[in-house]
């Protein structure tokens, strides 16, 4: 494990050069490379989660699993997530949409208490899974709602 977390701190490293680089290069380069810099940045960006997936395992292997509580907004986060699987999604030409049933939720969905990397953790692996299995020129739709459950049957 202690291994794994000296090789993770390396693509720490990496990607925070890389992100510093990105912006750096995106006026230096022809508009065909920019989706295959977008690509990169992803195939970085699901490594990292990846990592800290395996690193989540040992910690809950190890009894020392935590989540980091607070408030955050889960409109916010679904944003970010589209963020970082845009260009992929563009390659294959698919539509990224994001929906509140309800405006007045917005209350609710912009104070949710609870560990927002986790929410995008389990979000990114959602939306992974949904661009394998949507075929191309298709679209992807993430509908934010707040449930009653005690009325639920």
């Amino acid at each position: 494990m202690e291994s794994l977390q000296q090789d993770f701190t390396k693509l720490m490293e990496l990607v925070s050069v890389t992100e510093k680089k990105h912006a750096e290069m995106i006026s230096q380069l022809k508009a065909e490379a920019l989706p295959l810099l977008d690509v990169g940045s992803f195939g970085l960006s699901m490594t990292e989660n990846l990592i800290n997936d395996m690193m989540d395992l040992g910690k809950l292997q190890n009894g020392v699993f935590s989540f980091d509580q607070q408030y955050f907004s889960l409109p916010e986060v679904v944003k970010n997530a589209f963020s970082i699987i845009k260009s992929t999604a563009d390659s294959k030409g698919i539509e990224l949409e994001a929906n509140i049933k309800n405006k007045k939720h917005l209350v609710y969905l912009d104070n949710l208490c609870g560990d927002p990397r986790r929410y995008i953790q389990i979000l990114l692996n959602f939306l992974s899974n949904a661009l394998k299995f949507t075929p191309n020129n298709g679209k992807i739709i993430i509908r934010l709602e707040k449930i009653d459950f005690m009325n639920v049957h």
